[in-house]
């Protein structure tokens, strides 16, 4: 939750909006120039390439539109999720292993999957999950689908808490 008191002179305020709902928001931290320092505005250089988090941000925001298949045998048995918006189900393997092949490390890119915990769409909610509890491990014994399912619960909120913990332990 965004507070009046992170919204003060010198930051600025991105929110990413899905379906006219706030999923996202970012404050940022302006630095204040320098006396006679000039800031040029300019394109992104052709040679510049992106970072792997917004790679990561990129491919997840895809999925809404497009989904991957499931790989294997493995990935198409198991229990399921949806039907989505398009009438589809997902099997919780088949989300786990779109989530592994996301190949996500790091500090930065389980970051960025936070942000998706609360999404409307349920599927990149459990793509998110089971991505940060592979590089955390806050769960050993395995987690609750219905902590990630119900975003209103005690439940989901403490599963937050442990992955926030775990990442803050990670060291790059």
């Amino acid at each position: 939750m965004v507070k009046a008191k992170d919204l003060v002179k010198g930051k600025a305020v991105d929110l990413a909006v899905a379906d006219g709902v706030v999923v996202r928001v970012f404050i940022k931290q302006f630095l204040p120039l320098a006396p006679g320092e000039v800031l040029r505005l300019g394109a992104a250089r052709a040679d510049e390439k992106p970072t792997n988090t917004e790679t990561l941000l990129k491919t997840m925001e895809g999925y809404r539109k497009t989904f991957p298949e499931a790989q294997g045998l493995g990935e198409m048995n198991g229990f399921t999720i949806g039907p989505d918006k398009d009438g589809k189900s997902y099997t919780l393997t088949h989300l786990d292993g779109v989530g592994k092949r996301l190949g996500v490390k790091t500090r930065a890119e389980c970051m960025a999957l936070l942000t998706y915990l609360k999404d409307p769409d349920d599927k990149l909610r459990y793509v998110a999950a089971f991505v940060i509890e592979a590089a955390v491990k806050a769960y050993p014994g395995g987690m609750s689908t219905s902590d990630i399912k119900d975003v209103e619960s005690e439940g989901h909120r403490t599963m937050v808490a442990k992955f926030i913990a775990g990442i803050e332990k990670l060291t790059k």
